[in-house]
């Protein structure tokens, strides 16, 4: 019984301490404590307090006064109205996904990594899908990465979930540049004041249009070089030429001496274009030396070096060409721009690569003619040195009139008009003339004429008649005047 008594107050003394604890850790009715939280079980400033009848009939003080509650065993809660009703926290947002870029152009056969960004996820890694709209144009992997593989637009997104977004891929076609810069010669040796051309081109030739090709000299005390890659060389020594070209480099090495010597010999020629005409006023360069074509094309360089020359026309980097000229030597070159010079042994050798440029008919470009009647034409053609292998005579109208194939004789066969069409030298150079056939004279018309003709005829001859008889009659009475007066008597007698 003993044993019992001794738990219950251990039990009571237990009691009590906890009971003392929380009212020291949790001073709710401490308005004066700094660190005074807020009552969870008090309401809004605005709230009263509910209130309880107490078990002994008398009214119990609110529960924050400032002394604690009396307990028993347990601390009880002060009983208080409820708390107002709140309005719900608001949701989460929705996830939202961005990307690194909405829009792009590819060439194709080039590749990009598609990067995302998702927010409000409750996954730390989301499962990303991905789709192309258009997989001849570009295609997406697992991981994003789009691939260019046609000329178009498409749209690639990337999903999760119930969020997407979308970027735009425009895919166009590669630029084709030149894949090579091709040098024909790498080393000069020049001696001091001479000139060289660098002859540079950028392969595929179809290609290279429109790219600029740079020349730099590492020593320009040693030799300079221009912007068309003309070099000259100032003294002995050697310098390195750096040749750019569509993003391509080469070089070119230039060992510049003073006991080079050669014999010396004149060259001039004839600078022909493509059509036959001769080239006025173009300027032909070897090494330092300058030349200028008169009106017949003709140039003369009176002292060149007996070795290797390249001669190029100034303004025109490709129209070039090499030369050794062996003694005096006369020269024909046939000049197309930007293409290189083309080299002939002789005139006639000029000549049969030149074609005729212009056509015309000597009788003019129309002809009028009558029905019945022939006419031959005859045409004139420059440049005159250059042979005719092929002519060819067209009517537009065989009515009207006929060419012979040979000959170009016309023959006019009835009233009407045509063209007369000639061509030489398979389509070189054509001309056409205007034929007017008109129609012969009618019997009608001539029987016409016969008769107008007849009276005039007859009136012409009455007319010399009358006047001889008018003259017959005067001089019978001039006689017989000069009878009477001569022999006293007339005829009468």
């Amino acid at each position: 019984m003993l044993k019992n008594k001794l738990l219950t107050a251990v039990i009571a003394a237990i009691t009590s301490c906890s009971l003392a604890v929380t009212a020291f850790a949790y001073p709710w009715d401490d308005p004066e404590n700094p660190n005074f939280p807020e009552n969870p079980y008090l309401g809004t400033e605005t709230s009263e307090p509910t209130t309880e009848e107490p078990s002994n009939g008398t009214e119990e003080p609110p529960y924050n006064t400032e002394e604690p509650p009396n307990t028993t065993d347990e601390p009880t809660p002060p009983t208080t109205e409820e708390p107002p009703v709140t309005s719900e926290p608001p949701a989460p947002p929705p996830p939202e996904m961005t990307l690194d870029f909405y829009e792009t152009t590819l060439v194709i056969g080039e590749g990009v990594q598609l990067y995302w960004t998702i927010t409000n996820s409750i996954w730390e890694n989301p499962a990303v899908g991905y789709e192309s709209s258009d997989v001849s144009v570009v295609r997406v992997d697992n991981n994003g990465y789009i691939m260019a593989v046609g000329e178009g637009t498409a749209y690639v997104t990337a999903f999760y979930d119930s969020v997407s977004a979308y970027a735009t891929i425009t895919v166009v076609q590669p630029e084709i540049v030149p894949e090579f810069l091709v040098l024909k010669q790498k080393t000069f040796e020049l001696k001091i004041g001479a000139a060289a051309q660098i002859e540079a081109q950028l392969l595929p030739e179809e290609v290279a249009e429109g790219y600029t090709i740079t020349y730099e000299t590492d020593n320009p005390d040693i030799a300079i070089v221009n912007e068309r890659g003309l070099i000259t060389a100032l003294k002995t020594g050697t310098a390195t030429i750096t040749v750019r070209g569509a993003g391509l480099t080469e070089y070119v090495t230039v060992t510049v001496t003073s006991d080079v010597a050669y014999d010396t010999a004149k060259m001039d020629g004839y600078l022909y274009d493509t059509e036959g005409n001769p080239v006025v006023g173009a300027q032909l360069v070897i090494d330092t030396l300058k030349a200028v074509t008169d009106t017949r094309g003709y140039f003369s360089f009176e002292q060149v070096d007996q070795r290797e020359l390249t001669v190029l026309i100034a303004g025109d980097d490709k129209a070039v060409c090499s030369i050794a000229p062996q003694g005096d030597t006369t020269v024909y070159l046939l000049y197309r721009k930007g293409s290189p010079l083309t080299r002939l042994s002789s005139y006639e050798e000029l000549v049969g690569h030149l074609p005729i440029n212009s056509v015309s008919f000597v009788s003019g470009a129309n002809v009028i003619l009558t029905a019945g009647e022939t006419f031959e034409l005859a045409y004139q053609y420059k440049p005159r040195d250059v042979a005719v292998t092929e002519i060819m005579y067209e009517t537009s109208n065989e009515i009207v009139a006929e060419v012979g194939q040979i000959d170009g004789v016309i023959i006019a066969k009835a009233p009407g008009e045509t063209d007369i069409t000639v061509t030489l030298n398979g389509g070189q150079a054509q001309a056409s003339c205007h034929i007017v056939v008109n129609p012969k004279e009618s019997s009608e018309h001539s029987v016409l004429i016969v008769v107008i003709e007849t009276i005039l005829i007859a009136i012409a001859g009455f007319i010399l008649i009358m006047i001889y008889k008018s003259y017959r009659k005067k001089l019978t009475r001039d006689l017989e005047k000069y009878d009477e007066e001569e022999y006293g008597y007339d005829d009468d007698e």
